[in-house]
């Protein structure tokens, strides 16, 4: 009706009754496609979301964005040599956490995850006077297979950091995942948001008003989860119709099932694929039989999934093939998962949360690193990953810590926890009272998924977490 409304949060726009909260089902299907819903979509219609790095003008009943950040100009630099390079980051690195870190008496936390980026980042916070003061703050488990306490304890001794270790149990995690999901104005398909707000919450006790974390690190200097496309990429000289000829019909067959052989497929699959779809899919999602049938179609509407990383992926000046996987990984990924989900439990502990490793000059002069510097194949010492910023953070940071080969990241029990002290708590989600997820959701199909995780014919829990983040997220927003 010829009108504008703005809000930092979709809650004050229904509050307003500018708008109804009504589901998108294609946005709902972009949620089980990827981790996050990118904007300028949101899950509801009629609702809008600025994008990053973007700006919007509503002008004469017209809406039009602009991009404040050319970052998809920038292009490799290939005279540069390895070590410039690493001394360049060095330099940049240490000064976007010291220009954060300058707050007058403000009560300073970190992070702590025990793997390189937060680690570099408390190394540069102990060169303040100040450090005593500062207060650090990390995750761990009573399952020794996800706790990295052991690394953890390394930086606290190390730099003299006052430990406040939160050793989250399954009651704890069930209370984030519950109140986390209310302070989401989307649903984020990544569970690691439970942690966050329990890590945040406990800061906020101890005073703490900013927090420094480490997201984004692994998007600009390629970590684990760039392994597959960085496997990939040597099959890649085939000819792509070729590839398409001798793989296409894999692509209906993309499974997310864990055997040999679905894996198989998908690697099939992806050959075939376009380097846009490829690049997609490597973040775990529902494939596109799976979310057809959760949603009762019969024809995928992969295109609109897709959209906006097209939109990025074509407008990058970038050359290496990697560098663009990574690049789709900071413009989607990153701003609308990582630090969305980060900010959002930092806000609801009334916490400012600092990410130096998105310092708009460290995310340009990251592109501009030839690929090869990044990533290479692992070996019997290094894992292979980050081995630019890895260079250019030793003598800083412990050995121990950056020689380690690492085999996951930030991640929480729920595969063990779901079968065991949580079982009542994900019955109760799917068959008691009145899920509101089924009134989009087809039930047996859903009911299928819990069961096949259940019974151990899946091992994978991912799957069950979308459902239940989207219903506990529906019952703080419906």
């Amino acid at each position: 009706n010829h009108s504008f409304a703005f809000a930092t949060t979709v809650k004050a726009l229904f509050c307003a009754d500018f708008v109804a909260p009504e589901i998108d089902v294609d946005s709902l299907d972009r949620y089980f496609a990827s981790l996050a819903i990118s904007p300028p979509d949101t899950i509801f219609e009629k609702v809008r979301s600025v994008r990053p790095g973007y700006g919007v003008i509503f002008q004469d009943d017209q809406v039009t964005e602009y991009s404040y950040w050319p970052i998809d100009t920038f292009q490799e630099d290939y005279e540069t040599s390895f070590q410039e390079f690493a001394n360049r980051l060095r330099s940049i690195f240490e000064d976007a956490v010291s220009i954060r870190s300058t707050y007058g008496d403000q009560r300073i936390g970190a992070l702590v995850s025990g793997g390189v980026d937060t680690s570099s980042i408390v190394a540069v916070l102990s060169k303040k006077e100040n450090i005593a003061k500062y207060q650090g703050f990390s995750i761990a488990f009573d399952e020794r297979a996800f706790n990295d306490a052991p690394l953890q304890e390394i930086i606290y001794k190390k730099f003299n950091l006052k430990a406040n270790q939160i050793v989250l149990k399954p009651n704890e995690f069930v209370d984030g995942l519950v109140q986390g999901s209310a302070f989401l104005d989307c649903p984020v398909n990544d569970v690691a948001y439970s942690g966050m707000f329990n890590a945040f919450r406990v800061a906020s006790q101890y005073g703490c008003n900013i927090v420094f974390e480490g997201e984004g690190s692994d998007e600009i200097f390629c970590t684990g989860h760039s392994r597959g496309e960085f496997d990939i990429q040597k099959y890649l000289i085939i000819p792509y119709l070729l590839r398409r000829l001798f793989s296409g019909m894999f692509i209906p067959l993309f499974s997310e099932k864990s055997t040999l052989i679905h894996k198989i497929f998908r690697v099939l699959a992806r050959l075939g694929m376009t380097d846009m779809e490829r690049r997609s899919t490597w973040v775990p999602v529902f494939s596109q039989k799976t979310r057809d049938l959760l949603l009762g179609r019969n024809q995928s509407q992969s295109p609109a999934v897709l959209r906006t990383a097209r939109e990025y992926y074509e407008k990058t000046h970038l050359q290496d093939m990697l560098n663009i996987y990574q690049y789709g990984l900071t413009r989607l990924f990153l701003p609308n998962d990582l630090l969305f989900k980060n900010e959002r439990m930092a806000s609801a502990h009334a916490i400012t949360n600092r990410t130096p490793f998105i310092d708009y000059r460290l995310v340009e002069a990251a592109f501009q690193i030839p690929a090869k510097y990044k990533i290479h194949k692992p070996n019997a010492h290094s894992d292979g990953t980050k081995m630019i910023f890895k260079t250019a953070v030793r003598g800083l940071v412990p050995d121990e810590i950056l020689d380690r080969k690492k085999t996951r990241g930030f991640s929480q029990p729920t595969a063990v926890w779901y079968r065991n002290d949580l079982k009542d708590f994900v019955y109760d989600h799917f068959f008691t009272g009145n899920p509101k997820i089924y009134d989009w959701l087809d039930k047996k199909v859903t009911h299928q998924i819990y069961e096949d995780f259940m019974t151990g014919k899946a091992s994978n829990d991912y799957f069950l977490n979308s459902l239940l983040i989207l219903e506990c997220w529906m019952q703080n927003y419906l």
